[in-house]
């Protein structure tokens, strides 16, 4: 499977786009920002453009429908745009889903469209990937070029606000942008947000530099920590703090699944982390080779440093043994509480 990574999508869009394409991973402010490029560079933005941009509603699909759209000849222009919007992939009955592949074929037939699928990562099972992609995934992926959108590293993320901080007229260092990222997380429409919120603060009072402390006073603290912290209260066998981080997750009516592969993923780093604590390395060496914050790599090893491998090990086989469980069974939260209570 040949997965395409942003900086070929982007060169893909200059040289000319054809055939159809998924976008999938963690980063949707990218898939969105993409999306409406790869839609101009097709259409343009002339008269015609209008007539030649389509796009299709998962809550109101029809394979008729996208069938229609996709015989459908582009006016005044060579190629024409399809956006797929709001799939829930996963949710697809196995006939539907059979159907909506075979529809989807007609790329080849009528190759003057030029057609995007953005999902969410909770709408559509990508399995473990490279090595073993879900079966959905890899009949998607025989039709469409997947395209995937990784969180950005801090080091870039943090050079995209200090971007959007200036295009505004407002001051920003690097220290301060670091901080904003550690501060709200890495999610880049959480920080767009942020950052607006910011800008407006800054020039209601007639400034024009971001501070650390104003980005603690006004920005909104990311879930980030918050997923961190309800997995290192599992770490720690500390069940009361676990089922009260739950209790938030539920109220939020957050997929479980989501919450465990977080939680699974949360305790993986904190285990490579106590490795390479154990082999001798500082925080700024392990900063460097994980490619995380060194504040965030401090914080982390002050919690791993208190726990022992095989507890480590022990507990994060119990989470894919939950994980496994939800996903088996209709379950869902209660198997989470269960495994809580059993720490």
């Amino acid at each position: 499977m040949n997965i395409i990574k942003e900086a070929d999508f982007k060169a893909m869009i200059k040289s000319g786009l054809s055939g159809g394409y998924i976008l999938f991973g963690e980063e949707d402010y990218l898939k969105n920002h993409y999306t409406s490029v790869a839609r101009t560079s097709v259409s343009g933005d002339g008269g015609f453009a209008v007539f030649n941009e389509i796009k299709l509603d998962g809550e109101n699909y029809s394979a008729e429908g996208l069938t229609d759209a996709l015989m459908m000849p582009p006016m005044m222009s060579e190629k024409k745009f399809i956006e797929l919007s709001g799939f829930d992939i996963d949710a697809m009955k196995q006939d539907e889903f059979v159907r909506f592949c075979d529809t989807l074929e007609l790329l080849n037939e009528y190759d003057f469209n030029v057609l995007i699928l953005p999902v969410n990562k909770y709408t559509l099972d990508e399995g473990y990937l490279p090595k073993r992609p879900s079966a959905r995934f890899s009949k998607l992926c025989e039709i469409l070029t997947p395209v995937q959108f990784e969180l950005l590293p801090p080091k870039k993320l943090s050079g995209w606000v200090k971007k959007h901080f200036l295009y505004e007229s407002v001051n920003a260092d690097d220290s301060v942008c670091d901080y904003m990222i550690e501060y709200c997380g890495r999610n880049m429409f959480v920080l767009k947000n942020e950052i607006e919120k910011l800008v407006s603060y800054l020039k209601s009072n007639g400034e024009s530099t971001v501070t650390r402390a104003h980005v603690t006073g006004i920005s909104v603290q990311g879930s980030e920590y918050g997923t961190f912290a309800f997995s290192n209260s599992i770490l720690q066998g500390d069940a009361k703090t676990a089922l009260e981080g739950l209790a938030l997750y539920k109220q939020q009516k957050k997929d479980p699944t989501a919450v465990m592969g977080e939680v699974i993923k949360t305790c993986f780093e904190m285990l490579e982390i106590k490795l390479y604590l154990d082999s001798g390395l500082t925080s700024y060496e392990i900063s460097k080779k994980m490619n995380l914050h060194e504040y965030a790599v401090g914080i982390k090893i002050k919690s791993v440093s208190k726990l022992s491998l095989d507890r480590m090990q022990k507990v994060i086989a119990l989470c894919r043994d939950t994980d496994e469980k939800i996903k088996r069974s209709n379950l869902g939260y209660i198997a989470i509480e269960r495994f809580i209570c059993s720490l």
